[in-house]
């Protein structure tokens, strides 16, 4: 193990005792590594039925490089009245993540700020997280506030602020298209060359978009965040009564075990979740001297609802309290002064229309949701299996158990039966109880589950011996997978919790136009205002070459590369084409 491994562990421990002592520990937060933010979202500037796309860098603050600190990231829209639109969380993989937002047809016109930060950096001033400025028109709620009567918000081509500062690395790195003017529905060949290693393995997005000629505030670069936000990261602003840990290896929970009688927190107390389903998520944990327990979501999933239950004969002595995050107050936001004219009224009814035709057009040309890739469950390898319709089904689950599995048998005592795993001899008694899993949720109480009806279960795996997990152990494991996966809903108790999870957002695959060889989309009309949006852009080669098609939409597009070198270096490019 090296020494920067150590130093990391080291303080992470330092903060958790810092936490359960109830103590400010500065010196342990300034030993752990800080985090800073930077967004590329495609516009500033918005209408009903657009998607907000954006993609988050999470860096070290003093080297700048991609951290491998968070594992989530969140990233809000706020308001002028304070109140969050939206707010996402998103998975961060080696520092990076992306995401999207629906502009719906309720919000009201005027200016907003995009937020972005980590758990982690909830510790520092407020001030410091990623803001960046959205101006939205609702065509159907436009206030009077925002209308103005000047006449200077239609920009002419010369004095669009979207240029961005260069630093020496962009003389190391160029953009170059085919040729400056297109006609509609064309191929677009696209060139980003460098010249140096350093761009090899770092991180980068591109974003092609129409360039709306209304007035809004300067949209962020990475080479230019830095300078209009200034920051001072050196010492984290430590409160012992609310500290926030980093989220290291996913999502982070956290809750309580509270005695029902007196009301304290109970430690050393063992605690189960559930995220039930068919790649169902099952863990357990313990409370602390604190009497609070952590879980860590690691991979993704797809149910949002989880069951926390306390672990034990005396459970119902207990109940659980899970910790909400509590929502983020922003008193000091300033907020651009975002105004239309009448003389930009056709600019922005051409906007809409473009918008309307489509929506209209959606289902043809949609984003996609990436599948979650199911891992096989934790006792997977040693588990031996047996799928109920390659045997004579039988009415209840006892009868099953009985006949076809000997794995395991049934005991029953003072009226109360309980499954078991054959581990040792049936004579010799463990005193331990087995793991009992239905659809991922831990069953404590089997009476129900022995009558259940067998033709509603489709399997039932067993690992017929000792069974460490987390800090429990188990005379082995049963798990019972129903054909509708609703079994959740038949059991209940004091010591149990339903939550309905905050989940990170699901990954997209972004539309992208394609007129190459005989397409049925060439009947379709084509309106696109966003051309292209990739979100991981590799430009692992001197030269990297990337296409896209042009659309019905004529005027000024820009292309806009934001993203960072291996080495930390920040980099943004542009380069505006014409579609005739």
């Amino acid at each position: 193990m090296n020494k920067q491994t150590l130093t990391f562990i080291f303080s992470l421990a330092l903060i958790f005792s810092a936490v359960s002592q109830n103590t400010s520990n500065d010196r342990a937060f300034n030993s752990f590594p800080k985090e800073k933010i930077f967004v590329h979202y495609n516009t500033n500037f918005l209408l009903p039925g657009e998607n907000q796309y954006y993609k988050v860098y999470c860096l070290n603050s003093n080297t700048n490089i991609l951290s491998n600190l968070s594992k989530i990231a969140y990233v809000e829209l706020v308001g002028t009245n304070n109140e969050s639109v939206f707010k996402e969380k998103i998975i961060l993989k080696n520092g990076v993540g992306d995401g999207y937002f629906f502009i719906p047809p309720t919000i009201k016109s005027g200016s907003y700020k995009l937020i972005a930060y980590t758990q982690w950096m909830r510790n520092i001033k407020k001030e410091l997280f990623f803001q960046g400025d959205v101006s939205v028109v609702n065509p159907y709620l436009i206030s009077e506030e925002i209308i103005s009567k000047e006449q200077d918000s239609i920009l002419s081509k010369k004095n669009i602020p979207y240029t961005a500062n260069i630093k020496s690395c962009n003389n190391f790195i160029e953009l170059k298209v085919n040729q400056n003017s297109f006609a509609k529905r064309e191929k677009v060949l696209l060139k980003i060359n460098h010249l140096i290693n350093d761009f090899k393995n770092g991180n980068y997005s591109i974003s092609v978009r129409k360039i709306d000629k209304i007035k809004t505030a300067q949209k962020p670069s990475a080479t230019n965040y830095d300078s209009l936000n200034p920051t001072n990261n050196s010492v984290l602003q430590s409160n012992s009564k609310n500290i926030y840990l980093p989220e290291l290896r996913g999502e982070l929970l956290s809750g309580k075990v509270i005695n029902k009688k007196t009301e304290k927190t109970i430690i050393n107390k063992k605690v189960a979740l559930s995220i039930p389903g068919k790649d169902f998520i099952f863990k357990v944990s313990n409370t602390n001297n604190d009497g609070i327990f952590y879980f860590n979501l690691d991979k993704e999933y797809e149910g949002q609802d989880a069951i926390f239950q306390v672990i034990g004969k005396e459970r119902e002595e207990y109940q659980v309290e899970i910790d909400n995050q509590s929502p983020l107050d922003f008193p000091d936001l300033k907020f651009y002064d975002f105004k239309i004219t009448k003389s930009s009224k056709e600019l922005i009814l051409q906007h809409s229309v473009y918008n309307q035709i489509e929506n209209s057009y959606a289902t043809a040309k949609s984003d996609s949701i990436k599948k979650i890739e199911f891992t096989s469950p934790f006792y997977d390898s040693k588990s031996i299996e047996y799928f109920l319709n390659d045997y004579n089904r039988f009415p209840t689950l006892e009868e099953t158990i009985v006949e076809i599995i000997p794995e395991i048998f049934i005991r029953t005592r003072k009226g109360d039966s309980t499954l078991h795993v054959r581990v040792y001899d049936e004579e010799i008694e463990t005193g331990l109880s087995s793991l009992v899993l239905v659809d991922g949720t831990m069953i404590q109480d089997h009476n129900k589950l022995v009558e259940y009806n067998a033709k509603r279960v489709n399997k039932i795996e067993v690992v017929n011996e000792l069974y460490l997990y987390g800090s429990q152990v188990f005379e082995g494991v049963i798990s019972i997978e129903t054909l509708e996966g609703n079994f959740k809903n038949n059991i209940s108790g004091g010591f149990i919790k339903n939550v309905k999870l905050f989940k990170p957002l699901s990954k997209k695959i972004y539309y992208k136009q394609n007129y190459d060889g005989e397409d049925k989309s060439r009947r379709i009309p084509d309106y696109r205002i966003q051309l292209l949006w990739e979100s991981n852009v590799v430009l692992n080669e001197k030269e990297n070459k990337i296409s896209f098609f042009t659309s019905d939409v004529s005027g000024d597009f820009e292309i806009c590369l934001e993203g960072f070198t291996n080495k930390g270096q920040p980099v943004s490019l542009r380069e505006t084409i014409i579609v005739e």
